[in-house]
Order: structure tokens, then C-alpha cells, then sequence
């Protein structure tokens, strides 16, 4: 009974902050919507979501299935008004417009410090989908899909303005609201969130509203030159994360044009690249006059101390090894950006990387174009050039086994031939665990 009670307070807590939202779309209009950071339980808000929602759920005959990753921290830097309302947001359409089967709701850790923690926040349904024109409308102002509505009730139950202020919401908080929808095939929601972890105590008095994230940081651009993309995605939010403009790209012609248009405080680039890499695009960038742009390498060969040498005779600042702790790249960045002091190499240390669907579905498309490309036969410096770019993708899964593989291809003295045939059945054993990871039950 007490647990019927707190959830009927925790949800009727939340339809009253709900009923601000045509304030709210004005106070995003006029630029007066914020979100504050104040220490709390982030763990407990989510189980009460999850409580009231499950209820919600039961009795319209869905089930609600959850995960709540267990490591989360007791005290997180975080609005718990706006983390709130934007949940409620998104579980409330999620079962509005889901007429059988479940909704699945959970939340991972994808990186974790001292500093702070990096939570994946993600939604699905099986309810009546969305076509891909109608996923950018809903997330305008006043916007709702009526054709597709179960019910005349449920169109007049609704504001239209929800999503919109959900999106503007995790705008705020330096994120992305990423939809992926098919009519009748249901929905998929997620978002990217860092929070700063406090020792302070969960206590209104101990608000620290510029706790978050570093200001030395402000006005800093970055861009990230990487052909690997789950290893650039992940850069682009730990970047992100520390409050750092980022830009993006895939190899060293389209950084050289970038850098012809836009001015840049630092450059993360990958050494090993398919075309140029990344010494050769330190040294055009530092022949063009460029004097003052922080160039930071970065490499997946932990035991070649004379690579990183290399790195630094070509005119980097400094070297990171993948994969890249949070902690490592704010330490690196702080100290070429404010103090030029002279080159140190960061060691290798274990990831805090947690693997999310959405970085092994990244891996396994990468491995597959690679296979695609084994089709044909390749000259041995295009295949030990993939093989380098797989070597770095088992590093940010944490693939120990495909890791220790690629190591042993680029050591073998094997024929060519025999090489490429070597690799296709490595990649073939890979994508085939990548695969059982995706659709094993959480």
C-alpha cells in the first residue's frame, strides 16, 4: 500500500510539472530555459520513474521490462525536475502509443572516472512507429501525428509540446535526442548524458551550479580526424562532455579543407589512417604556418615507443593511446591548452568503456564494409591497413581475443593470399559473437 502511494505522489509530482509545458515552449522562446546541477540520487529518481511507469503500463496490458545499470553513482551533478520530466516525456509516448507487447527502458554506463559518469539513456517500443518525415516534425512546436493516432482521446490528452521541450531539454544538456522509427515496427529513443560525480552530500543548500563540466573548456573548438567510426563517435562524446565544440571527420584531405575554413584549438587525430595519416597531416598542417594549433595523436600501438616518437618529430604536442580514459583526455588537453608545457606520453590504462548496442552495432558495420572489401585482392599495405583499423575497433570493444589476432597478422610472414584469407575468418568468428552480444536479452 505505502508503494501505491509513493507512486501515485511520485506521478501525480510529475503531470503537475507537465502542465507548465506551454510556459515552458515560451520560456524556451525568449532563451530563458535552464537546467540547474544540484548532488543526487540519480538511482533512486530512476526507480521511482520506473515504479510509477510499470503501474502505468500493467494496467494498460503492456509490460514495462527495465535495466538500471547497478554502478551508477549514489550522488550525481544533475536537474532532477528536468531529468524527470524529460523520462516522463518519452515513457508516457512510449506506452500511449504502444498498443501490445512492452516498452523497455534503461540506462547504461558507457564511461566512468573520478570525474564524472557518461549514461546512455535508452526507450523502445513496439507500438505504431513513426515514418521518417513525421520524426522530424513531431519535434516541433504544437506538432503531433494524427493519422496515426489510436484515438481521438488520446490526440486531445496532449500538448503537442512535449518532445519539443524534451529535445531542447538534452540540447541543454550538451546531447542529442536520437529517434529511430518505422511505421507499425515501433520506436527507438536514446541520448547521451555526462554528469559530474560531487563529494558533496544530497542536500538543496550544496548546489554547485558550475560544477559541471570545466570552464577553462568554454570556448574551446576541436576536431577530431579518425577514419574508425565508433572510435571517432566516442571521442565526439567525451569531448562533448568536457564542454568542448567539435567538429568531425574521417581522414586528413577533409581536415586540411576544414582547417582552410574554420579555426581550431586542437586536433585529435588518428596515426593510422587509409590515405594520409596522421603525421603526414601534422606536418602539412605545421608547414602551412599553423604554429599554435594543439595537435594531439592518437594511436592503438601501446608497445611501439618509437612510433610515438615519430608522432612528436612530426610536429604533435602530445600522444594518447587508445582506448582513451575520460580522466587521460581531460589531463592531456589541460595541459597543451593552458600550459604548453613540454611532451609527455599518457600510458595505456584498462577502459571504463561499458559496451552499449550502439558501439558494438558500430564495431560489427565496420567489420562487415571490411569484409566487403577482402572481396577483392588487396596489396599487403592496404591489408595491414585494415587490420590496423579493426586492431583499434577490438581496443574500444574490449575484444582481448580479436586484438591479440590482428597482433599476430601483422607479425606473420605469411603469403599475402593466405594473410587475407587469415583475416576473413578472424572477422567472420568476430562478427558472429558481435552478433550473439547484439540480440542477447539484457
Amino acid at each position: 500500500q505505502r508503494e501505491l502511494l509513493q507512486s501515485a505522489h511520485t506521478s501525480a509530482a510529475s503531470l503537475l510539472g507537465m502542465l507548465n509545458q506551454v510556459l515552458d515552449i515560451a520560456k524556451i522562446e525568449a532563451g530563458k530555459f535552464t537546467v540547474e546541477h544540484e548532488p543526487v540520487n540519480l538511482k533512486q529518481i530512476l526507480f521511482e520513474i520506473n515504479q510509477t511507469f510499470f503501474v502505468y503500463a500493467k494496467n494498460k496490458g503492456l509490460h514495462l521490462a527495465s535495466f538500471i545499470d547497478p554502478s551508477i553513482a549514489d550522488v550525481l551533478l544533475l536537474d532532477p525536475l528536468r531529468i524527470r520530466q524529460i523520462l516522463h516525456n518519452l515513457l508516457s509516448n512510449a506506452i500511449k502509443f504502444t498498443e501490445q507487447g512492452f516498452v523497455f527502458f534503461e540506462i547504461r554506463i558507457l564511461a566512468n572516472d573520478h570525474a564524472g559518469q557518461l549514461l546512455e539513456f535508452r526507450i523502445i517500443d513496439q507500438g505504431i512507429g513513426m515514418a521518417k518525415e513525421d520524426i522530424e516534425r513531431v519535434q516541433m512546436p504544437f506538432e503531433q501525428i494524427r493519422s496515426h493516432l489510436s484515438s481521438d482521446s488520446e490526440l486531445g490528452s496532449s500538448t503537442g509540446l512535449g518532445l519539443s521541450i524534451t529535445n531542447h531539454l538534452i540540447g541543454l544538456m550538451q546531447s542529442k535526442l536520437l529517434i529511430e522509427s518505422a511505421p507499425k515496427l515501433g520506436t527507438s529513443i536514446h541520448f547521451i548524458v555526462a554528469f559530474s560525480r560531487t563529494c558533496h552530500s544530497i542536500e538543496r543548500s550544496q548546489r554547485s551550479p558550475n560544477s559541471h563540466g570545466n570552464p577553462l573548456f568554454k570556448n574551446i573548438r576541436a576536431l577530431i580526424v579518425e577514419d574508425h567510426p565508433a572510435s571517432r563517435h566516442i571521442l565526439f562524446l567525451q569531448l562533448q562532455t568536457l564542454g568542448i565544440h567539435v567538429d568531425q571527420c574521417a581522414n586528413g584531405d577533409e581536415a586540411l579543407m576544414r582547417l582552410h575554413d574554420d579555426l581550431y584549438d586542437v586536433i585529435l587525430t588518428d596515426h593510422s589512417m587509409p590515405g594520409m595519416h596522421g603525421t603526414e597531416l601534422a606536418r602539412k598542417i605545421r608547414a602551412s604556418g599553423q604554429r599554435d594549433i594543439v595537435i594531439i595523436g592518437i594511436t592503438a600501438d601501446i608497445y611501439a615507443k618509437t612510433s610515438q616518437s615519430e608522432l612528436i618529430a612530426s610536429g604533435m604536442n602530445g600522444v594518447l593511446i587508445k582506448p582513451i580514459r575520460l580522466e587521460c583526455l581531460k589531463s592531456e588537453l589541460l595541459k597543451h591548452l593552458h600550459h604548453h608545457s613540454s611532451t609527455t606520453f599518457i600510458k595505456p590504462s584498462v577502459s571504463s568503456l561499458c559496451m552499449s548496442h550502439l558501439i558494438v552495432e558500430e564495431v560489427l558495420k565496420v567489420q562487415l564494409e571490411t569484409l566487403d572489401a577482402l572481396k577483392e585482392t588487396l596489396s599487403l599495405d592496404s591489408l595491414m591497413s585494415l587490420i590496423h583499423k579493426i586492431k583499434g575497433g577490438a581496443l574500444l570493444s574490449e575484444d582481448q581475443w580479436l586484438y591479440d589476432q590482428c597482433v599476430l597478422l601483422e607479425k606473420s610472414d605469411a603469403e599475402l593470399i593466405s594473410l587475407q584469407k587469415s583475416f576473413q575468418r578472424i572477422l567472420d568468428t568476430s562478427n558472429d559473437r558481435l552478433r550473439k552480444q547484439i540480440n542477447a536479452p539484457s
